[in-house]
């Protein structure tokens, strides 16, 4: 968890997004009957969302590099964004507590998990303050840190989760409905968002940080495993469906924990190997997502998403087109499985109107 593109650094950044996902269903669940609390779930998912895209993007390491060039210092740009980033969140919980009942009881526990993360912080200082001259203090030193991270997650999942259980409560609530009700907005967002950040990306030749890009089209691939999974939170479907959650989350992995850079020669044509394996996880969710129902793609629309899985196996090897075609590939297939999932919930609420 020291280092970037892997495993590990794609669990934390994941959970830090799944996080924000369950904070989202506290908007969903307060949005009638307590506005400023629904307000204060969303913005502290936004700053989820932020975090998650720091962990796995390395932005705050970046920032503190452009701090230097600056002649700031490395914590010039640090300080104003943790500011505003605190102010927010010391908002919410504050908005939280007025709610009184259980949201006080959120609050309290949103506090911990807040001033465990925030430890963080004061551990990097240290870091670079002191001398770690033996191979076991630093050692030492790194897990406690990213320990404190991970705790701090965890106490903040719990949490969230019961926002979650909230919605579930209710016989007319769905989990993770915002993906589902916003997919149109998000599709337009990933593909406004695509050329930019891919292009960037790209640009940026420390190799050893994380890729902005992947992160957007991990993201994308999340949200649709969370999708899915809530239609089986709900019991409509099977335990089938969570080899469908597998694949989608295999996917997000995938972008972030395997290098664009890595290729190999096919047919007098150079590919990615991660290009490879996105295309044939692809291949397995498509045939998966049709049998079980998690996904009505039309003719048309599969054509989409084949041409884009062609041109990702074709330009893999240019670094900007691989960024943006992966992102493309995540938010077609978001698309998609959002699309099948409000079908399901529109059948539901016809189903509930005729009962009455």
């Amino acid at each position: 968890m020291a280092h970037e593109n892997n495993l590990a650094a794609w669990f934390s950044g994941a959970l830090l997004a799944i996080i924000g996902l369950h904070m989202m269903d506290g908007n969903t669940l307060c949005r009638s009957s307590l506005p400023r609390a629904a307000r204060a779930w969303a913005i502290t998912a936004g700053v989820f969302f932020f975090l998650s895209a720091d962990e796995v993007g390395s932005l705050h390491e970046r920032l503190s590099g452009v701090g230097r060039t600056m002649g700031v210092g490395s914590w010039g740009l640090l300080l104003p964004l943790g500011a505003v980033l605190a102010a927010l969140l010391l908002w919410a919980v504050a908005t939280l507590w007025r709610a009184g009942d259980v949201q006080r009881k959120q609050a309290l526990i949103l506090l911990v998990g807040f001033a465990l993360l925030g430890s963080v912080a004061v551990q990097e200082v240290l870091e670079h303050a002191m001398t770690w001259n033996s191979a076991h203090a630093s050692a030492l030193r790194i897990a406690i840190e990213e320990g404190s991270e991970l705790a701090g997650m965890l106490v903040l999942l719990c949490v969230a989760i019961s926002n979650t259980s909230g919605v579930l409560a209710d016989r007319h609530g769905a989990p993770f409905a915002v993906p589902v009700e916003r997919r149109h907005g998000l599709l337009i967002l990933l593909i406004v968002l695509a050329p930019a950040i891919s292009y960037v990306t790209a640009g940026l030749q420390d190799h050893g940080r994380g890729r902005p890009a992947d992160w957007l089209a991990a993201m994308a691939f999340l949200s649709a495993a969370a999708v899915v999974a809530g239609g089986w939170l709900q019991g409509r479907t099977g335990h089938a469906v969570l080899v469908v959650v597998g694949l989608l989350l295999a996917l997000s992995c995938a972008c972030i924990a395997i290098s664009p850079d890595q290729t190999f020669e096919m047919a007098n044509m150079t590919v990615s190997r991660r290009a490879m394996l996105l295309v044939f996880l692809t291949m397995i969710l498509l045939s998966a997502s049709y049998r079980l129902g998690c996904m009505t793609v039309s003719p048309l629309r599969l054509l989409v998403l084949a041409g884009v899985c062609l041109a990702l196996l074709a330009l893999s090897e240019s670094r900007t087109m691989a960024f943006f075609l992966t992102i493309a590939l995540g938010a077609v297939i978001n698309f998609e499985i959002s699309l099948a999932r409000k079908a399901e919930l529109d059948l539901d609420r016809e189903a509930g109107t005729s009962l009455r």
